[in-house]
């Protein structure tokens, strides 16, 4: 897709200029650059995994884990009969998707709340509770985590990156 730039006029030098200047769009598609789960799991959501657990009491970045952790399964799957089938597999999917849905769309009637949990001297955690039960957020999100870097691979190769380096 082209797009062509007419004319620039430069105000300072009371000029007008007409270049022929071709612009293209690269890979147009609903997702930036991001057009396969390994790539989009690597390059957003570990990063997100990444901050939250330097800072496991910041929200933000706990609501930016969570959402793009649970959405790597639509990006995994092709069909929603193997979604299906792969969500049995997930450990806590089902509170992951009710603590990362309830965010989005601020549903307080989902089996699964979120807390802060802090007391003196202990650094401000935040919990996920289901009947009365508490698990701490971080141990959720690093054993989906673990599901995903099995399924998908610890690493990956920036195909786009002449240097062919790494992401951590």
């Amino acid at each position: 897709m082209e797009h062509f730039v007419k004319k620039v006029f430069i105000s300072e030098l009371g000029l007008e200029i007409f270049p022929d200047i071709r612009i293209t769009v690269e890979k147009p598609g609903p997702s930036f650059i991001y057009h396969e789960p390994k790539y989009f799991y690597h390059r957003i959501v570990k990063q997100n995994l990444k901050e939250f657990y330097a800072d496991e009491g910041d929200e933000r970045k706990a609501i930016n884990a969570r959402i793009t952790l649970y959405h790597v399964l639509d990006w995994f799957c092709k069909t929603k009969q193997e979604k299906k089938e792969l969500c049995k597999e997930i450990p806590y999917n089902d509170a992951l998707e009710n603590i990362a849905n309830g965010t989005k769309h601020f549903n307080l009637d989902k089996p699964y709340r979120t807390g802060r949990k802090s007391g003196t001297n202990v650094p401000r955690k935040l919990i996920v509770i289901k009947d009365e039960k508490e698990t701490e957020l971080s141990t959720i999100l690093k054993a989906i985590e673990e599901f995903w870097d099995n399924k998908l691979g610890k690493r990956y190769l920036a195909v786009y990156d002449e240097n062919k380096e790494l992401f951590d």
